[in-house]
């Protein structure tokens, strides 16, 4: 086993990684969080015995990732799906664990510093591919501020990035183990700065590249906040009539908005989540409107209406793209997030529109947090992607930088334009075009130059690769270990 920290340092170490693994989730997100709880906590936990290291870190992990992700699944703490990340968070000792049983030797070697990333990325994987929210509170949505290295999810997906930074932890917990014991350090460092240093470069020549020629000038826009939502839930229960008449006005203000975006050169306009809430008898007669608008402006509109069935149907959120012509190229369902809204799930197939400007493609708010999903991107080729979505305080700006992401993965820029949150324009390197910041200002629309020229990536060719690799390399290890031992 390393040489243990002193005992009089492993509870200050223990709360400065709290500290920085409290601020390495949520909206309040540092980048350089956490580089610095996983080393803290590394360092502790490898003193302990494997299922002392799994209670403190189950129950640590999953109280600090509750209060970063607050408000993250509902906002409503009575309910059992507010307490999701806590319940999350309880796997998390799994890979501190395995740790620990890896170190518990007298002298690991130092290849047994991939233990952790391994075990570590694996759980990300596992979890963000099979539950229903997505990856949302995902560790490496932290280091958006990093641009250089976000570049990396271009090539690994956002696992490779989980596992950098983990390894990271692995690496400097040994290497100050080894400091202790042995008055200097080892070579397990200089290995990982290698890997560190190329993905970095890499990073930086792809964030010096130029964007391709040409593009679109987009608009996105909505005109209600979550107060105005809740007001039209109430009146759709309790007053049909008025319902539509505030529905009518609604949709009044966001035809004019977009005239207004027209005139002012926007050749792409882009509604928020629920814009507008209507019933399904309305349905009909919306639609010609927006076709109406399209032939008039000659834009092409993204709207997506909340549409309020009849029992026993289920609500739709749906997503139109109308082209120029005012034809309806193609409608979307919403297919992520359905254990919270009940409304009716999609299909999961996403679609892509061939117009004069580029492939555009399209999906709503929620179906953004899952990668695998996403990359049809990039099987459809499609350079634009729009995303209309309705957020609220406690995951804002957090949502947003998910769908950046996207962009990176796939290489296509990204329009998220959010009710209730921080709506951005960004290019296939992610970086930020424009952005709207909804509690900032009363004037909620954005407007930018985008490229549309999808940039070709690893990610979106081979997808989850990486990913996969590490659960074989996880295998590997763990055989290994037991062989040796």
């Amino acid at each position: 086993m390393p040489a243990p920290v002193a005992t009089r340092h492993r509870p200050l170490l223990f709360i400065v990684g709290l500290f920085f693994l409290y601020f390495s989730n949520g909206s309040h997100a540092w980048a350089v969080a956490p580089w610095v709880a996983l080393p803290c906590l590394l360092l502790v936990t490898r003193t302990l015995r494997p299922w002392a290291t799994y209670v403190l870190m189950a129950v640590s992990f999953g109280v600090v990732t509750q209060a970063s992700l607050w408000h993250f699944a509902t906002q409503d703490a009575r309910q059992l799906l507010h307490y999701v990340p806590l319940a999350a968070g309880l796997l998390f000792g799994l890979p501190y664990a395995l740790d620990t049983a890896a170190f518990g030797r007298k002298k690991p070697p130092g290849w047994q510093t991939l233990v952790f990333p391994l075990a570590y990325t694996c759980l990300e994987f596992a979890v963000g591919s099979l539950n229903p929210y997505g990856t949302m509170g995902m560790l490496p949505y932290s280091q958006l501020g990093f641009l250089a290295l976000a570049q990396l999810a271009s090539v690994t997906g956002i696992w490779g990035i989980t596992f950098l930074l983990t390894w990271f932890g692995s690496v400097v917990a040994y290497e100050a183990a080894q400091y202790l014991a042995k008055g200097h350090l080892g070579q397990v460092g200089a290995v990982y700065l290698a890997f560190f240093g190329v993905v970095v470069l890499f990073g930086s020549w792809r964030l010096s590249q130029k964007n391709p020629p040409g593009g679109a000038r987009v608009a996105s826009l909505h005109v209600q906040d979550r107060a105005g939502l809740s007001r039209l839930w109430t009146l759709r229960q309790t007053n049909p009539a008025a319902f539509r008449v505030t529905s009518d006005s609604v949709i009044h203000q966001l035809l004019l908005a977009t005239r207004q975006q027209a005139q002012a050169g926007a050749q792409v306009v882009v509604w928020s989540e629920v814009s507008p809430p209507i019933y399904a008898a309305d349905e009909p007669r919306l639609l010609d409107s927006l076709k109406r608008l399209t032939r008039e402006t000659g834009v092409m509109l993204v709207a997506s209406p909340y549409v309020y069935e009849t029992a026993p149907k289920k609500d739709q959120n749906k997503l139109w793209l109308i082209d120029p012509a005012g034809n309806l190229v193609f409608t979307h369902l919403k297919y992520g997030g359905n254990i919270i809204e009940g409304c009716e799930q999609g299909n999961g197939q996403l679609q892509a529109a061939n117009t004069p400007l580029g492939k555009v493609s399209a999906v709503i708010c929620w179906d953004g947090d899952f990668p695998h999903a996403m990359r049809q991107v990039s099987k459809l080729d499609a350079g634009l992607l729009l995303i209309p979505a309705a957020d609220w305080q406690a995951i804002d700006p957090l949502h947003t930088m998910v769908a950046q992401f996207r962009g990176i993965e796939n290489g296509c820029s990204v329009v998220r334009q959010t009710l209730s949150g921080r709506s951005v324009m960004a290019d296939p390197y992610g970086r930020v075009i424009t952005q709207m910041d909804h509690f900032a200002t009363t004037r909620w629309f954005m407007q930018g130059q985008l490229p549309t020229q999808r940039i070709p990536t690893l990610y979106g060719l081979l997808g989850d690769w990486f990913a996969w690799l590490c659960v074989a390399g996880l295998a590997l290890v763990v055989w290994l270990s037991y062989k040796i031992y």
